[in-house]
């Protein structure tokens, strides 16, 4: 490759990898946020019932995706990808940043609740389309680098938690926990909406895809392209939907639900927490380069380590934390270290299944509906369980199940072709 064009891929990727970042920074300080937020939309006499209905809004968030997925992925294989992925950074940051200024429950009544409902489903809907996109334009600007590349994408990506963890921790150590509760709990979503448009207005400046250029040359761009997924690619789509089942479970419950959870129940300081739990973030994104991995011809041992790990590593994890014994920095390590691992190997594996033509809408309806039905509902499940069973381990269970589908897919399913490195480079 030209150094000029070498030099392209890498300002491609970075600015991709910064879209990302902040849409997944603002799409997941909700979570950070949410013993906030539940006591300023959702009051109740019971805390953990306000807690409740404020992960419940959180999956309703997820459940914007799916459509936003469909309808992005349509623009995205029709119209390229640059267009649609500017749309989707715009968007984000007009929902956080009106989220930062709506008016609570003692203000406006039932109606804040209910904005609050729709501004989180404009976000889902936005990331619907942002993240499948990053991942179909990153793998389509180097397709023998897949892996690796994806890999660049995500570790950005887990900076952005960092990021969520690094303000949370600012602004308890600067405002305490009472102006924090009071108004503080804002600032976060107004300095991402502040962000989105920085984005925006970097990303109208990005080239399109490479491989896009040339499906526009032969004019071989479908008419519908999710039509095309579901009528020629449904085995494909089956199994990229069980794949991202496996992650979105994991990096939900590890990487946006855990930090309140343990907050919480083992009573760890949050904001000292916050700020261990950002550095340990920060250390452990390179391990999202195990990507590179997925280029080679480690792919399936790969995914049965990583689904035995996480199958095994989830309870005694939950274990560990309820036994009095816990400290920060393993507590925190235990958090980021599997996100790492799972969202640097899945994403390339994802884009491998589908052909350049209907690349962004395959992505997308299988990344957009693993997240949101297994992702996404991962803290309101797990919520609920402890309030069913009593038994604050007891989430390990939700975890230990979308893991043992996974690894009963990799061990069966190897005739199956996805496990062969870079199956669809076109």
């Amino acid at each position: 490759m030209a150094e000029g064009q070498s030099t392209s891929v890498r300002k491609l990727v970075a600015v991709t990898s910064l879209g990302g970042f902040l849409e997944l920074y603002d799409f997941s300080i909700y979570a950070i946020m949410a013993n906030h937020i539940a006591s300023h939309f959702f009051p109740a006499d019971d805390p953990s019932i306000s807690l409740l209905l404020t992960f419940a809004t959180f999956t309703v968030g997820y459940f914007g995706r799916p459509l936003g997925g469909l309808i992005f992925g349509h623009l995205g294989d029709r119209y390229g990808r640059k267009k649609t992925f500017a749309t989707t950074v715009l968007l984000m940051a007009l929902s956080t940043a009106l989220i930062g200024i709506l008016p609570d429950y003692s203000q406006i009544g039932l109606l804040a609740p209910v904005l609050l409902i729709v501004l989180r489903i404009v976000q889902g809907f936005s990331l619907g389309g942002e993240l499948p996109g990053a991942i179909t334009y990153i793998s389509e600007a180097r397709p023998e680098k897949r892996g690796f590349y994806c890999g660049v994408l995500y570790m950005a990506l887990l900076n952005a938690l960092a990021l969520c963890c690094i303000i949370q921790w600012l602004l308890s150590s600067v405002l305490g926990q009472q102006m924090m509760h009071d108004w503080g709990w804002r600032i976060p979503f107004l300095f991402g909406g502040c962000l989105g448009f920085v984005s925006y207005q970097i990303r109208r400046q990005c080239h399109e895809s490479g491989l896009y250029k040339l499906l526009e040359q032969t004019k071989q761009r479908e008419s519908i392209p999710a039509r095309t997924v579901l009528v020629k690619y449904p085995r494909e789509l089956l199994l990229g939907v069980i794949m991202v089942a496996f992650c979105g479970s994991a990096v939900i419950f590890y990487g946006q639900y855990m930090q309140g959870f343990i907050v919480r129940n083992v009573e760890f300081d949050p904001g000292h927490f916050a700020g261990i739990l950002a550095l340990a973030y920060m250390l452990s994104s390179p391990v999202c380069l195990i990507g590179k991995l997925v280029d080679g011809q480690f792919r399936r041992p790969l995914f049965i380590a990583l689904s035995l790990l996480v199958l095994v590593g989830s309870p005694l994890f939950l274990h560990w934390l309820m036994s009095g014994s816990a400290s920060k920095l393993p507590a925190a390590f235990g958090i980021a270290i599997p996100c790492a691992l799972v969202t640097g190997t899945i994403p390339a594996m994802l884009a491998d299944l589908f052909p350049t033509s209907v690349r962004y809408s395959g992505v997308a309806l299988a990344y957009n509906l693993g997240f949101s039905f297994f992702g996404g509902t991962a803290p309101l499940i797990a919520t609920s369980l402890i309030e069913v069973t009593g038994d604050y381990r007891s989430p390990a269970l939700y975890l230990m199940a979308t893991s043992m589908i996974a690894l009963l897919f990799a061990l069966f399913s190897f005739r199956s072709g996805i496990f062969s490195p870079s199956r669809q480079l076109a």
